[in-house]
This record gives structure tokens, sequence and C-alpha cells, in this order.
């Protein structure tokens, strides 16, 4: 049978296959479903006539169809009855009853000496099936060809048609409709683009093929922990010597380096030493090394491996061999270094007419191994825009200053130079002090060399010849190879080298215009790329046209500046701790950018030219991102200034995040308690079951008015656990409007945790001056606790006439006063008054020195101490709230919150019939049980609530909402200021007094009385009437102000200040 086999055989016929044709038909696959069988056992596979071959017997199973008319779907048939009668029993898509049928043909395959003889027993009466498994081998032949023409186009691409230059070409789906499956297409190229090496003997079969394939190309090679190839090619080590020195330029010697992107397994290098070729006007590859390691060992291997490879060369041309053969440049890995020496050594060693010592051949080493200068102007200008290192005025000083190391005449100049570096800029004595270590100062400095001056000026300063090498071996063969695809890449790269030289020599020309064009243009400006000029960004820039108004993302987002701004400089009081809680998180989490915008702010340029331009790229940066995170609702609203932040730090958050989320966001947690009634309900508790967040603390003129302006005492309320509780409208049980109890309730709400950035936004409201000091101080729970101090950082102004932000921030030290307007002065802010400015007129206080028509609109405040004192500060609260309160915090450092109070017990969710949906609420309720406590345990701490917005003071329903990120605090305004730290206690049950608000674990003053409801303790002189009352007779019964029926008007209160949520 000549032709093709026909997957689909049908019809009665006979034919006979020789066993090459049989493997090359795939051993006879067809698309029919076939259940397979075996024949008697009489059979021989080697039998002299195919009658009593090994016989095989393959029946048809038919199709499976649909009863639906319409429906045009045929299935697969398993080749069991079993597998079938499971496929009868589901439905097909269009939800038809499926049907079998099935058909009897039969086809046998006789196997013997002479090959295959292939029976056909009848025709199939039914449709061909649309599920095939099966391609034919040139069908197999044209996708392998699609596949490794378009080694890059996946498998969606070889599916929509592979690229080309007028859009998409052929698709694989043309070839057969087996290649319409995605998954299997992927598989499929999977196997072809890894080939057979994959491991064991496959791979040595393929690393065997391809040295036979290139003979002579691995001139070493060693398996083991340290797995090192070394390629090269007749061409490549004929470019090692040169017959006399070049001098044209520095371009003699050899320049090595590491490629980190050419393998796909990322701990594997490829090792590349070049020389350059005077023939092709360009530098070469010599010899090329796969290395699994970056070890000293690693690198021995390949430095070995090119001496002996300039060692032969120079015999074949009678050349002496000599060390100075052997000189050339790397960058300062100590690996590299230490193999390139050990290397050294071995070979001279190894050398019969060698008189030389280890120590000997090791100093002598040192003479022909020279450092990249490029490595070392990189890190200035890396230190340099550290302004924490180097200040942003004396960048262009250190630079210059440090760069003048390398043309220091002798020894004691560079030291002298050195020492004056690092007397002016003391923190930068480790980093220069690595430079200046014998072994890297030798490598680097003229006045420190080893090297003989007229070889160290005729080979390179730096290893970009090397770098440039690489990025064109990315553009002609891509990255990221497998071990046999890369090894195949380099033969072919070094194929082509030896064909442009080829083709030099006979005149053949390789390219258009003058060779090397970038030295023409550095003789002309002094660098070989006009696009790295320092206003090269400026000058590509387009103009706006003046006659359109402000209507780009930049211009109306320009107030994400101001913000950014503060937050910057209150971040620099500590960048260290601002960093360190990013260490862990998550690059995909929305805080990560957020880091990575402070850290480029963090190392701004200290050059002025370049900072117009640095803060433009971080502006933007920092706005794509926020535009991505669609955290901006609208570019013109008045918080806008820093409205971006919180919905950052929210944005795609998860648990790696939570350290980095609390350097700006405080926690408070909320109690709130009703008295119950007397005429069955009994008294019960609301807790928050978790911390409700809060990003940006918003001030009102109403709290304003409450706090005398002071944002000290304001603080100071906000973080008390002691306070006296609030009383509420009514009990939060409410269904639908209707009050589900009539009873007491009041409201208490504290923050346990506060951030390291305090943020306090201004409502532009009238009377809304506050009080803003230098420091904030808030002592702690107890005498032993550490005060909270917050230190001013600087504070948003805005003009809502000219819609403008202004940035007014001091310096760590509060010596200096800075003001940031934008894009004025060039972006950079500028010291208020020429420096004049004092902090006590221009930030701190109640008025300010303040442009005309703005007023504050953002402050900042900066947390001592760090994490360290936030951490302390959170104990001391939780403590406080589990001794006052009885709560329990669990699951910290977000903690779940639990009421344990004796006497309570928790109201099951289902039984909180006053919420719309109690399963997803954020709040637990608690209920007293008079069985389960004792004579006092249920009054043992005073009664609280959690925070409530305005749903919570008219509707239960929506109880399930207390958690808002920008909710304000409840209660604060109603809450009193006079609440007294708490004292020992020999009182049974704390004093809880509504006259003076005082609250506290017990006093030992004996003039007080119990409540009889509550059991807390009030004072005799805070009770009205109190001089008429003889407290000291046992029949007085004493019921205080919170368990006291309330007048009918304080139920309607006259003003009602409700959370913005």
């Amino acid at each position: 049978m000549e032709e093709e086999w026909n997957l689909w055989p049908d019809g009665e016929f006979e034919v006979d296959f020789t066993w090459a044709k049989f493997e090359n038909a795939k051993q006879l696959q067809v698309h029919w479903s076939c259940r397979v069988t075996g024949g008697d056992r009489r059979g021989e596979d080697m039998a002299g006539h195919w009658e009593a071959g090994k016989r095989i017997t393959r029946t048809c199973q038919g199709i499976i169809t649909c009863d639906v008319d319409t429906c045009s779907i045929i299935l697969r048939p398993q080749t069991t009855a079993q597998g079938i009668s499971g496929q009868l029993l589901r439905r097909c898509r269009c939800n038809g009853r499926l049907i079998h049928y099935p058909c009897e043909v039969k086809s046998t395959l006789h196997k013997w000496s002479g090959g295959v003889h292939y029976s056909n027993l009848g025709s199939h009466q039914h449709a061909r099936l649309t599920h095939i498994l099966h391609v034919t081998p040139r069908e197999q032949a044209r996708f392998e060809e699609i596949v490794t023409s378009h080694p890059k186009t996946r498998a969606l691409g070889l599916v929509v048609g592979v690229p080309g230059i007028y859009g998409p070409g052929e698709s694989v789906a043309d070839i057969s409709p087996v290649y319409l499956n995605t998954d299997r297409v992927r598989k499929e190229r999977d196997k072809i683009k890894k080939g057979d090496g994959q491991g064991g003997d496959g791979f040595i079969a393929e690393f065997a093929a391809f040295t036979e394939t290139h003979t002579d190309f691995v001139v070493f090679s060693q398996l083991g922990a340290v797995t090192v190839m070394c390629m090269q090619t007749p061409f490549m080590a004929s470019q090692l010597l040169k017959t006399e020195l070049i001098t044209s330029g520095p371009v003699n010697g050899l320049v090595s380096d590491a490629a980190h992107g050419w393998w796909l397994i990322r701990t594997s290098l490829l090792i590349i030493t070049s020389v350059y070729c005077v023939s092709l006007c360009c530098w070469v590859p010599a010899i090329f090394s796969y290395s699994n390691g970056a070890t000293a060992a690693h690198y021995e291997c390949h430095f070995y491996a090119l001496l002996e490879s300039i060692a032969h060369q120079a015999e074949l041309r009678k050349v002496e061999i000599t060390d100075e053969l052997f000189a050339g440049i790397a960058d300062f890995s100590e690996a590299e270094r230490a193999g390139f020496c050990a290397a050294f050594i071995r070979f001279w060693t190894l050398r019969p007419n060698n008189t030389r010592t280890s120590a000997q051949l090791a100093a002598d080493f040192e003479k022909i191994y020279r450092g990249c200068t490029q490595h070392f102007r990189a890190g200035v200008t890396r230190i340099k825009k550290i302004s924490g290192v180097i200040p942003p005025g004396e960048a262009d000083a250190f630079e210059f200053r440090v760069l003048a190391l390398l043309s220091a005449a002798d020894s004691e100049q560079f030291q002298a130079r050195a020492d004056a570096v690092i007397r002016d800029f003391p923190k930068t004595e480790s980093w220069l002090g690595w430079w200046m270590r014998k072994s890297h100062a030798m490598m680097l400095f003229a006045s420190e060399r080893k090297m003989d001056p007229e070889i160290w000026d005729s080979i390179p300063d730096s290893t970009n010849a090397e770098e440039a090498l690489h990025w064109k071996l990315y553009c002609a063969a891509g990255r990221n190879h497998g071990l046999m695809e890369g090894l195949h890449s380099l033969f072919a790269v070094a194929e082509y080298y030896q064909r442009l030289y080829s083709g030099t020599i006979v005149g053949v020309p390789i390219r258009h215009g003058q060779a090397e064009p970038w030295k023409v243009i550095a003789q002309h400006i002094g660098r070989t790329k006009p696009g790295r000029a320092p206003n090269a960004a400026n000058s590509r820039r387009k103009l706006k046209n003046d006659g359109r108004p402000p209507d780009t993302s930049a211009e109306l987002l320009g107030k994400l500046k101001s913000g950014k701004e503060l937050i910057f400089n209150a971040v620099m009081r500590d960048f260290l701790g601002f960093s360190s809680r990013f260490d862990d998180i998550d690059p995909a989490c929305s805080l990560a950018p957020l880091h990575k915008i402070m850290y480029l702010r963090h190392t701004l340029p200290g050059s002025a030219s370049d900072v117009s331009n640095a803060l433009s790229l971080q502006r933007d940066s920092l706005r794509d991102h926020i535009k991505a995170c669609r955290l901006i609702r609208s570019t013109n609203s008045f918080e806008s200034i820093i409205a971006w932040l919180p919905g950052v730090l929210k944005f795609k958050r998860d648990g790696s995040s939570r350290l980095a989320e609390s350097y700006f966001h405080s926690k408070a947690v909320s109690i709130r308690t009703c008295a119950g009634t007397k005429d069955g309900i009994a008294k019960h508790v609301q807790i928050s079951g978790k911390t409700s967040t809060r990003y940006v603390h918003t001030l009102y003129a109403s709290k304003c008015k409450i706090y005398k302006q002071s944002v000290k005492q304001w603080l100071r309320d906000t973080i008390l656990v002691n306070k006296t509780p609030a009383l509420m409208p009514q009990c939060w049980r409410v269904h639908d409007g209707v009050e589900c109890c009539p009873g007491t309730a009041d409201l208490v709400s504290f923050t346990i945790e506060l951030p390291i950035v305090l943020i306090l936004e201004v409502q532009e409201e009238k009377d809304n001056d506050w009080d803003f000091p230098g420091s904030l101080k808030i002592p702690g729970n107890n005498i032993a606790d550490p005060a909270v101090t917050y230190d001013l950082v600087g504070r948003g102004l805005y003009s809502r006439s000219k819609s403008h932000y202004v940035t007014r921030y001091c310096d760590a030290e509060q010596s200096a006063v800075f003001t940031y307007d934008g894009k004025k002065n060039g972006g950079s802010s500028v010291r208020e008054h020429g420096g004049k400015a004092a902090l006590k007129t221009h930030l701190c206080g109640l008025k300010i020195d303040t442009p005309p028509t703005f007023t504050t609109s953002i402050v900042i405040y900066h947390m001592r101490g760090g994490l360290e004192a936030q951490q302390n500060f959170a104990a001391s609260q939780r403590l406080a709230a589990e001794r006052i309160h009885r709560f329990g915090f669990l699951n910290n450092p977000l903690p779940t919150i639990c009421l344990q109070r004796p006497g309570f017990d928790r109201v099951k969710d289902e039984d909180r019939f006053w919420l719309k949906n109690p399963y997803e609420a954020r709040t637990i309720d608690y209920i007293f049980n008079a069985e389960d406590a004792g004579p006092e345990d249920h009054v043992s701490v005073p009664a609280g609530s959690p925070d409530i917005d305005k749903a919570d003071s008219s509707s239960g329903e929506e109880n399930d909402s207390t958690s808002h990120d920008d909710e304000d605090e409840p209660g604060d305004e109603n809450a009193s200021l006079k609440s007294n730290n708490s004292s020992n206690s020999t009182t049974p049950c704390p004093i809880h007094c509504y006259g003076c608000g005082q609250i506290s674990d017990g006093d030992d003053d004996p003039e007080q009385v119990q409540c009889l409801s509550c059991g807390f303790w009030s004072h005799f002189k805070c009770q009205p009437n109190a001089d008429e009352v003889e407290w000291n007779d046992p029949e007085v019964i004493f019921t205080c102000q919170g368990c006291r029926p309330r007048p009918p008007e304080l139920y309607v209160p006259t003003c009602l200040d409700l959370a913005v949520s």
C-alpha cells in the first residue's frame, strides 16, 4: 500500500504491510471507536506465513446520537459495555435522550515475520465520529513544522493562527479537528519543545547526537555537583590571539561576564568571554560555558578551558605563552575573581616549564585582572540619590569628589581624597571602604593598580561590550532556553559570526554606513546615546496648546502630589521601620506599589536638574496605580488630596499586608448596654465582634466646640477606655422601625490601636478651627505605661476659590518649615520665608500664617518609637478593656472580640430577629442570665456599647454595618471629658458615678452607695437632693441614673450628630 493509510477503513478488503510501513502508519491507527481483543494462543509473531501469525481483532462500537432530530452531536462510544451503559444514563447537551447505534464491523491484524496482514470485514452503516483521537503522519509533520517555525507562539495563538506580517496566518486547526482542542495543542507543543532529552538516557542520547553533529564544538564538559560545558568553534578560538597590539583604542584583552537570562533555570548561567575582531569591527564571543551555578569552582572550569585554548593557539602560531596573553576585565564578583585566579594557578602549575609557586602565581594574577569602572560609577549614582546618606544639595559635589579617586596620581593622594569624602559624608564609610579593599582597589583605581600601565590602557575599562553582546544574543535567539535548545542556539550564534567573518574577508557588505557609529557620536557630544542627556526627557516632551483648558489626567489629578508629599515626609521620620513592614508582603497586594513609590521618592536624585523629572515619573506612577485600582471617584472633589490612601491600603489586601496596613490605620471597639425592663426583658449587651478600622480621622465643628478646639483633648478622649457611656436615643433592638425594647441604652467606644502616621482631616465648616500642637503626648492607662507621643509632620492647605492644594511640613528636628506647591520651583520643596519661618507661626497652634484664601485641610502626625511604641500602646489598651469591660481578644493581631462577663450568655444569631441578616452582622449580642450568675457577677463592670452610625439610632436592621472605614467615632461628642484614671479598689464593685462621670475599679471613699439594679457604686454628693437623704439608713433603696426610668423628653434629642458612612 503506497498511499497514506486511511484512518477511516471501510468496506471489505485485505492488504499487507511491511514492518516499516506498519510503524510509519502508526501501527494502523483508526478513527473508529473499537474494542480490541486478542486471538488464539497458537499464533506466533515470527510465523512464516500470515495465517499462522499473532491475531488482533478490532470491533467497531458504532456511535451514540441524540433522539432530537435537530441535534447534530455525535458522541464517541467507550470500548466496554459498562462504559457505554454509563454514557447512555446521561443526557445530551441539548437535554435529549442518548441512543447507541452498535456496529459489528470487524478488522483483524495478523503479525508475522514478513510484516502485518490487515483484513477489514464489512462496511460501516453509520456516520463518522466527530470526536477523533489520532492524526496521520503527514498531519503530525505539518503540526511540528508550524510549531518549530514559531517557537514563541503559544497554544491559543497556534489555534487562532500563527502571527505573520499581515496578521494571523495558518491555524493548526486547519490541519485536523484534533488540533481544535487548545489543551491538546498545548500538550503536543510542549512535547515538541521539550524533546526526548528531559533526563536519563534520553538526555544522554540527545547530547551525544549534538556532539556528533557539531564535532569539536564542546571543548570541555564536567558533570556532577559542579556541571560546566564549554563550547567553542575553530573560528572563535582563532580570534583569541592577535598578531599585534590594536592601537586604535582600548579594545585588547578579554572581556568576561555571565548572562542570567539565557537558560530557563535561573540558577544556571551562560558565561561568555569575548574578544575584539578587527575585521568585523565588533566584539565576538571567544568561548561559551553552560554553568549550573555561580561558584568559584564553576568559573574555574570556564577560565581553565579559556586559558588552554589561548595556549593552544599560541603553540600553533609559535608565539611565546606569557601572562599578558590572559589579561582582561570582569566585574567585581568574588566568585568570578577567585575562579579565574584558581584557573590561572592550575594552568601554570601543569606546565612543564613552570618555576613559580602558587603564592607567586596568585600575586602575578593580580597584574592581569582589571575591574569594571562602570560598576563603580553606577554605585556612585545610586548612593548620591539616597537623601538620607547624601544631602540633596550636595549630591553633585559627592559624585565629583568620589569619581576623583579614579584619577588620583598616587596612593597618598588617593588616601587623602578618600579620607576627605568619608569626613564630609560619614554615612558612606562602609560603602567606600568596600571599594577601597586591597583586592578591589587594585582592580579599579589607577593609583592602586598592579597591572602594567600599558596593558591597563590597552584593555577596556568596563564590561559594557559583554553586556551589549548579551543583549544581541537575546535579540537573536531569545531567552529562557532549555538545555539542548540553548546549546543549539549557541552554535547558531557562533555560525552567525563565522558567516560574517567569511563574508567580510571577501568583500561582502554586512552593514550599511559606518561601523561603530556611536564612537563618532561620543566624540561630538561626550556620550554614545543622545537620549541619555540630563534634559533629554524635557526636550522630547510635547508642549500643550495654550488654547486648551486643564483636561488631562495629570492636571486633574495633580492634588495627589500634595497628599503624597505629606505621607512621604511622615514616612521619612522612620523610613527603615516603614520599609521593614513590607519585607514579606505579596507583590500582588496594592500596598507593594505604595512601598515602591515611597522608596523611589526616598532615593530621589540629588541633582537639581533631575528632581523635576524624577518627581514627574513618581507622580505618574502613583496616578497610574490609583487609576488602575479605580480609587478616585471625582478628580475635583475636596477630599482628593488624601482620599486615595485608604483605598490603596484596602485594595486587594491579604494576610501579608497586615503589618504594613497598621502603619496607617487605627482600630476601635465599641460596646453598648441596655438595662432592659422590669417586665421581663433582661439586661443585654452588644459588642463589635471585630475591630473597626479607620485610616483618616475627621474633625467636625461640633467636636471643636466640645473639646474647646484642643486636638490633644480629642485624642485623649478617643483612646480613653473608662469613659462615661453616652446615652442613646433608644435601644438598638429595632425591627422595621418598631421598637422591640423600650429600655435605656448607652454606648462606649474607644481606640485600641493607633497608627504610626496619624491623619486628621479638618472638615470645611464654620467655626472649625483646631489647635494643633507641635507634639501630642498622651499618658498611658496606668502610671507604669509609657506615654504615646506624636510629632507634627505637616499640614495640607486648601483654597476652594483656587481649587488648589499646598503642602507645608517641617523637618524631623522641627527646626525648619518647607512648602511644596506642585510643579512650582521645579517640583521641589522650598524653605518658607527663606528659612526664617518659625514652627509656631507657620505650622503649629490655633492660627498660623497661611497664603490668602487657604485653610487647613489635612494634618499629619508621626508616632515616636515606631513599632515598639505602637505595640506597647495596643497591649495596654487591651489589658484595660479586659479589666474594665471584660473583653476577650483572640487571634491577634487582628482580634476577634468576645465578652467574658459572668452571667451573660451569647444570643444565637437566629434569635437576633431585629437584624435583617444576623449571620453577616459584625456585632455580637449577649443577654444576662440570672441563673448563671452569682449575686454580684453580672455587675462587675460598667455597661457599654459598640460603635454605631446613623442607622443604629433609628433601625436595628442595619446593625450589621457598624465597622466602616470612614465613619466617625460615635459618642465622642456626648462623652464627658471628666473621666478619671483607675485606682486601687477595695469596693466589691467598680464605681460608675453618673453624677461626676468617674469610672474606676473602686475607691476607699466611704461616701458611696450601691445601685440596687446594676450593682455599681455612686458618690453621695453627686446625687440630686443628696443632703435630704439619710444614706446610711438600710431602708433607703438607691437606683442610679443609668437604671432610673428616663423622662420622656430625653428620648427625643434636639440634635444628632450623625456619622458619615
